[in-house]
């Protein structure tokens, strides 16, 4: 098991974040954010997602109240149900790849309930949501 700082991290597997800071970058080597995994940072505004996160399980962002932005990368393929829920600050989805990347990302059920975010950002302009 490794504590890096605020990330409890286990096998590539990103089990929880205990931060207090408004911004991380989720490190290299993450492979999975576990569901529930930063439930209650609620003092956390920015994410900004290391290449080489494959998938966000269901519920990973719960109750992340503050959080204002995210940026996924293209490593991602899988989004779970209800991701983002009660994230309802979210307002900047950023995703570091195309239009057409985006789309081929699985995105289970209500992956971005109570989110006000309307799109995501891609590289190659916006998807609305």
């Amino acid at each position: 098991m490794q504590n890096n700082s605020s990330f409890i991290i286990e096998k590539g597997v990103l089990k929880r974040c205990e931060t207090t800071e408004k911004s991380v970058v989720i490190p290299a080597g993450v492979k999975l954010i576990a569901s529930y995994a930063f439930y209650g940072c609620n003092k956390l505004e920015n994410i900004e997602m290391s290449d080489g996160v494959k998938k966000i399980k269901h519920f990973a962002f719960d109750d992340c109240t503050s959080l204002k932005s995210i940026i996924i990368p293209t490593s991602v393929k899988k989004i779970g149900h209800f991701a983002f829920v009660t994230s309802s600050l979210l307002t900047q989805i950023r995703y570091s790849g195309t239009k057409e990347q985006w789309a081929a990302v699985a995105k289970w059920g209500n992956w971005n309930k109570d989110v006000p975010a309307k799109c995501v950002v891609c590289a190659d302009g916006t998807v609305e949501l």
